[in-house]
C-alpha cells in the first residue's frame, strides 16, 4: 500500500504543469494591438520560452516572405556540410566581378578586375554578421544550390522554410526586372532599368512576390529552427557556438528586436528587409534568441509584410513584439 501511494504521488507531480513561461492573454492583446494601425500590414509572430516551452502564436502557419533572414538556414546548410567532413571552412575561394549581387554587400565592393580570394570561414561571417549578400550566394552555390539547402532541412525536419532563389534572382524578381544578368549589379543601371518599368508591371511583381511561396518562412516554422539550433539538435556544438555568436555579433537589424530588450540582454539574431516600393514594403523581419542575465532565452519570431508604415516605424513594430514578449513574462 505504500508503494502504491508513492507511485501516487510521483504520478502527480509528473501530471502537474509547469506554470507558463507568460500572461498568454496579456501577449495575445499586446501583439494584436500593434497592427491596429491602418497600412501597418501583416503580422506573423511566434515567440517559446525555452525553460518551459510555453508558447505563444500570432498568424503563424501562414508563409512570409524571408528576405536575409534566409541566409541562417543557409548558414545551417553550410555549417551541416562542414560537420561532414564535406567542406572545410579554410577553403578558399576565388570571387570574380560577375558574382557580385546587388543591394547590401560590402564584399562586392572589394571585388576588382583580377577577383578576389576569401575563405569559407570568412564569407560565412560576413554572410552572417554584414548580411552581406554576394557572400550569401557564394556560399549557396558552394552547399549545392537551394535544393541541397532544402534537403538538409527536410532531413533535420525543419518544415515551413524554404530556400528557392540566390540573393540576385530573388531581388531582381520583387522589383520586375526579369531574369538576372550581370549589369544589374551597377547601382545606376539597375536603378535606370526599374524606372523604365512601366507601374503597372512593378506592381504586378509586387503582388506575385508576396503571394510567392518561394524563398518564406512560417512563424512557426522559423520558431522551431531556432529553438532546436538554441538546444544543440541541428548542429554540432562547435558549429552551434560558431553561427550563434556570429548572429550575436551581427550588426543589421539592431533597432528591431534587440531595440525593445533590456539592455542586459543579448540577442542572436537574424534580420531582413526588402525595402519600399510605392509605398510599400514586402518584408520587415527579425528573428532571434534572447538571452536574459540569468540564463532563461526566449525565442522571438516577428515577421511583418506588406506595410505601409515608414522605415522607422516598421522597426519599432518589431522592437514592439519584443517589448511586449518581455513585460508579458512570469
Amino acid at each position: 500500500m505504500r508503494v502504491r501511494g508513492w507511485l501516487l504521488v510521483v504520478l502527480c507531480v509528473v501530471a502537474t504543469p509547469a506554470q507558463a513561461g507568460f500572461d498568454s492573454t496579456q501577449l495575445r492583446n499586446a501583439l494584436t494591438a500593434l497592427t491596429a494601425h491602418p497600412g501597418s500590414g501583416r503580422l506573423g509572430v511566434a515567440v517559446r520560452d525555452l525553460e518551459d516551452g510555453s508558447t505563444v502564436l500570432i498568424d503563424a502557419k501562414r508563409p512570409f516572405p524571408m528576405q536575409s533572414v534566409y541566409k541562417l538556414p543557409i548558414a545551417i546548410a553550410l555549417l551541416d556540410r562542414v560537420d561532414r567532413g564535406r567542406i572545410a571552412l579554410s577553403k578558399t575561394v576565388h570571387l570574380t566581378q560577375a558574382q557580385r549581387a546587388p543591394g547590401r554587400s560590402p564584399l562586392a565592393k572589394q571585388i576588382g578586375p583580377e577577383g578576389l580570394d576569401r575563405t569559407i570561414e570568412q564569407l560565412l561571417e560576413l554572410m552572417m554578421i554584414e548580411s552581406d549578400n554576394t557572400a550569401c550566394d557564394v556560399l549557396l552555390d558552394e552547399v549545392g544550390g537551394p535544393a541541397a539547402v532544402q534537403a538538409v532541412l527536410l532531413l533535420k525536419s525543419l518544415y515551413g522554410v524554404r530556400v528557392d532563389r540566390p540573393e540576385k534572382q530573388l531581388q531582381s524578381d520583387w522589383q520586375g526586372l526579369g531574369h538576372w544578368r550581370a549589369a544589374l549589379y551597377e547601382d545606376r543601371v539597375r536603378e535606370a532599368a526599374i524606372e523604365a518599368l512601366p507601374p503597372q508591371r512593378r506592381q504586378i511583381a509586387i503582388d506575385a512576390y508576396l503571394r510567392d511561396p518561394r524563398d518564406t518562412t512560417t512563424p512557426q516554422g522559423m520558431m522551431d529552427m531556432l529553438a532546436r539550433l538554441a538546444a544543440g539538435e541541428l548542429l554540432s556544438a562547435d558549429s552551434t557556438t560558431r553561427l550563434l555568436h556570429l548572429m550575436t555579433v551581427s550588426v543589421t537589424g539592431l533597432n528591431k528586436i534587440k531595440a525593445g530588450l533590456p539592455q542586459d540582454w543579448a540577442l542572436a539574431h537574424k534580420s531582413g528587409a526588402s525595402g519600399e516600393a510605392f509605398g510599400l514594403a514586402p518584408a520587415e523581419n527579425d528573428v532571434g534568441i534572447a538571452t536574459a542575465p540569468d540564463g532563461r532565452r526566449i525565442v522571438i519570431v516577428a515577421l511583418l509584410s506588406a506595410s505601409r508604415l515608414n522605415s522607422e516605424a516598421r522597426d519599432k513594430m518589431l522592437a514592439d513584439v519584443a517589448r511586449a514578449t518581455i513585460a508579458a513574462l512570469r
